[in-house]
C-alpha cells in the first residue's frame, strides 16, 4: 500500500518539529501546507526534506480556512492509493504500517483511530526515551496510562465519524477533495468530510493509538481559529506533576589573560 499524507501547519512549527521525526518514515510522500510568512514551519520542513505547499487564504487575513489548505495539499499529491489527513500535533506509533497491513483496508471506507493526550515536553521526552510495552499481551491501550480522548459521532448520521486529526481514505472512493465552506475555520469541516461515507463505511482502527501533543491547556478547540496556545517548548501548564525549579547555570570558568595581545584584536 502507498500512503500520501497532508498536514496543515500554520505557526505550529514547535509541534511539527517533534512529530515530523516520528511520522516521516511512515509515509511515501508528505505535503505540509502553511503560508509564505511562516518561516519557522518552512525551516522545519526544509531540514527534514518534507514538501511544502502554500495556502493563499492565510495571507489574505481570512479565518483559519483549514479545509481550503487541505485541498491545496491534496492537489500536490499523486493520490495513487491512500490519502491521510494528519494534524501537525499528532504522532503515530512506530508500528503503524504493520497494523495497517494487518487490517486489510477496504478502499471504499474511511478510517479513524483513537488518541491520548501528552501534556508538555517533559512527558513527550519520557515517551520517546522510556517507552512502555503498552501492546504487550495483546491488550491495546495508550502509552503511559494516558486517558484516551473522546470519539465523535452524530446521532442523526449514524454515529461514529473519524475526526480531523487522522482521516485515512482511498482514491477508489471517488472522494478526492475536502468539503470547504466559505468563511469556516478548523471546526466542523472534518465532520462534513467523514459524513460523505455512510456509517458502515466509517471504521475505527483500534490497534493504532496516536499521541496528541498539547501544552496542558484545558480549552476545547482553542486553536480552531488559529494558533493561540502556548508553544510546546514551554513547560506544561497542567500535567498533574510537581516540577522542581531548574538549577541555576554554573558560572563559566574564568579565562586566564594571555601573555601577549591576541592576534585577532587590535
Amino acid at each position: 500500500m502507498k500512503i500520501e499524507a497532508v498536514t496543515v501547519c500554520l505557526h505550529y512549527d514547535d509541534f511539527l518539529e517533534q512529530t515530523i521525526r516520528v511520522n516521516q518514515s511512515l509515509f511515501d510522500d508528505w505535503v505540509v501546507v502553511t503560508e509564505q510568512a511562516d518561516e519557522k514551519t518552512r525551516n522545519v520542513c526544509n531540514r527534514y526534506g518534507v514538501r511544502l505547499a502554500f495556502c493563499p487564504y492565510f495571507q489574505r487575513g481570512e479565518k483559519f480556512a483549514k479545509a481550503h489548505a487541505i485541498n491545496i495539499g491534496l492537489a500536490h499529491l499523486k493520490f495513487e492509493d491512500w490519502a491521510l489527513h494528519l494534524d501537525a500535533d499528532t504522532a503515530l506509533p512506530r508500528n503503524t504500517r504493520k497494523h495497517l497491513a494487518n487490517v486489510e483496508l477496504d478502499p471504499s471506507c474511511i478510517y479513524g483511530i483513537d488518541r491520548v493526550d501528552c501534556k508538555g515536553p517533559e512527558a513527550w521526552r519520557t515517551y520517546l526515551t522510556d517507552p512502555d510495552l503498552y501492546e504487550k499481551h495483546y491488550f491495546y491501550h495508550g502509552p503511559k496510562g494516558w486517558p484516551t480522548g473522546s470519539r465523535v459521532g452524530h446521532f442523526d448520521y449514524g454515529g461514529y465519524a473519524p475526526i480531523g486529526f487522522f482521516q485515512l481514505w482511498n482514491r477508489a472512493s471517488g472522494i478526492l477533495r475536502y468539503p470547504s465552506v466559505h468563511g469556516w475555520d478548523a471546526e466542523h469541516t472534518d465532520m462534513l468530510h467523514a459524513l460523505q461515507w455512510p456509517r458502515p463505511k466509517r471504521v475505527l482502527i483500534p490497534e493504532i493509538i496516536a499521541v496528541h501533543l498539547s501544552t496542558g491547556g484545558t480549552d476545547w478547540g482553542v486553536n480552531w481559529h488559529g494558533r493561540k496556545s502556548p508553544r510546546f517548548d514551554q513547560p506544561a501548564a497542567d500535567d498533574g506533576h510537581h516540577h522542581h525549579p531548574p538549577h541555576p547555570p554554573c558560572p563559566p570558568h574564568p579565562r586566564p589573560h594571555p601573555p601577549h595581545p591576541e592576534p585577532y584584536k587590535s
